[in-house]
């Protein structure tokens, strides 16, 4: 099924911090075909953590 995706085969940066690119990584090959890699230098905890120690914004 994943051959019939116009982005099989094609890059996707993950911007993604902790670790979680090795999770989501695998996921985005198998379902869409993409070959994933982290984007470095992008905070997104700036954003807001899970944790909340830094809040989220709404929006």
């Amino acid at each position: 099924m994943g051959e019939a995706f116009a982005t099989w085969g094609r890059r996707a940066s993950i911007a993604a911090t902790h670790g979680k690119e090795r999770v989501i990584g695998p996921i985005l090959s198998r379902s869409l075909g993409l070959v994933g890699s982290p984007a470095a230098g992008i905070d997104t905890d700036k954003f807001g953590t899970f944790s909340r120690e830094i809040e989220r914004q709404a929006g």
